[in-house]
């Protein structure tokens, strides 16, 4: 996100804005979005991404300098060598059902305390442990936590620490832009994981993993269910 300037909206500013909508963006509907996430052209030329259905999935907004901004980050292909650009978020980072193995989650859990500079014993999928992550992120440029590269290690531990919470076992789903990846719940609830992490920010605009966390086990409890339709 280095080339863009993105605001996220406080309630009120999100409130504000919605006053300036010229029209719905259509070409955002597609599978990688869920059907209450939304994307408007305002009257200046910018567009406000959000989500519908505020008591239930909370007041979101960002605006975006440019339709052509958001779509380019939405899309952007990823890093690794051989994989193909897809629309769903698992493929846009490269995630597969082979990075969430016991054995490559733990590679992964002590690869990623080598890389933020913290002690692997630090990284225990606790709630407490996202409190540092968020003090070892910041200590990078913003976009570099939104490259596949960074972004799927954080997420695969993100992910594991959550199905661990709610008792969960990873849900699989092939679909025609890609692999789904979720969290069903012990009690049958489906957790987007990927969605939470990636659109979930502080006012800084990086990711705040300690309220992903709290969001995720929030809309558990609650008997939210985020399969998508």
């Amino acid at each position: 996100m280095s080339d863009l300037t993105v605001r996220f909206l406080s309630v009120p500013e999100l409130r504000e804005v919605r006053t300036r909508i010229v029209r719905e963006l259509e070409r955002f509907r597609e599978p990688m979005l869920h059907d209450h996430v939304r994307v408007y052209e305002l009257r200046d030329g910018r567009v406000l991404w959000t989500r519908e259905k505020p008591e239930i999935y909370g007041h979101y907004g960002s605006v975006w300098p440019s339709e052509d901004a958001l779509w380019r980050h939405i899309h952007k292909p990823p890093t690794v060598p051989g994989r193909k650009k897809a629309p769903t978020l698992a493929a846009l980072i490269g995630l597969d059902e082979a990075d969430l193995q016991p054995g490559s989650l733990e590679a992964t859990r002590v690869a990623l305390a080598e890389a933020l500079s913290v002690p692997a014993a630090s990284l225990d999928y606790s709630r407490a442990s996202f409190r540092r992550l968020n003090g070892a992120t910041r200590r990078e440029p913003i976009e570099v936590w939104y490259e596949p590269e960074w972004f799927r290690p954080l997420i695969a531990y993100f992910g594991e620490a959550v199905r661990r919470a709610v008792d969960g076992r990873w849900a699989f789903q092939r679909e025609p832009h890609g692999l789904r990846v979720e969290i069903e719940s012990s009690s049958a609830h489906r957790i987007d994981f990927i969605d939470r992490a990636y659109w979930l920010v502080d006012e800084a605009q990086y990711p705040d993993w300690v309220s992903t966390f709290d969001e995720c086990l929030s809309h558990d409890r609650q008997g939210i269910d985020e399969s998508p339709g």
